[in-house]
């Protein structure tokens, strides 16, 4: 089972490393020419399609962040055979650029229909609602871009059930426990939840 999941690790580290990226990106306030928002405004029955918080910069970071990263780790494959051996990817089929995009291009694509759903309900950026709605907002905002990941997946991995499910559960918990948590402690955001 430690093989599988290091095995798991493996293949999810572009989207770590990006995700990782994205933070410090954010934190920097690096290329603020970027962080307009996707929806560019526009309405859907009088509110924002996705808000300011869906920005240019997050979509430009994720993408070309995973795309690198994937490409590094395409590179690190060629280089070693226990490498190579590692990834459920055959590393000499992709297209590092073409399929790290698509890779990290689901995770913001993912996001996006919680984000929209939320405007919808009036919901405040940032916010999670109240009641049983919050709660469910609450688990939506820490897998909806893992849902996203998975299918993008596809394009150059098709995971069975049991890897899909593991590959869920390692991007929901790295997501929750790491990314929520450093984004509170840099004052990126302002709680965990």
């Amino acid at each position: 089972m430690t093989m599988l999941l290091l095995r798991i690790l493996w293949l999810l580290a572009p989207l770590i490393a990006a995700g990782v990226l994205q933070v410090i990106v954010l934190r920097a306030r690096l290329f603020p020419w970027l962080a307009w928002p996707i929806d560019r405004g526009l309405r859907v029955r009088g509110t924002r399609l996705f808000g300011d918080h869906k920005t240019f910069r997050g979509f430009v970071v994720m993408i070309g962040g995973t795309a690198l990263f994937f490409g590094l780790q395409v590179l690190a494959s060629h280089q070693s055979a226990t490498l190579c051996d590692l990834g459920f990817v055959d590393y000499r089929q992709t297209t590092w650029w073409l399929d790290g995009g698509i890779y990290g291009a689901g995770y913001v694509l993912g996001e996006l229909p919680n984000s929209f759903l939320k405007r919808q309900l009036a919901i405040a950026e940032g916010a999670k609602g109240s009641g049983a709605l919050g709660s469910a907002f609450l688990v939506l905002d820490q897998v909806d871009g893992v849902f996203g990941i998975l299918v993008s997946m596809c394009a150059f991995y098709v995971p069975t059930l049991l890897i899909a499910g593991l590959a869920f559960g390692v991007l929901t918990i790295v997501h929750v426990v790491i990314f929520n948590v450093v984004l509170v402690m840099i004052g990126v955001k302002s709680r965990v939840f």
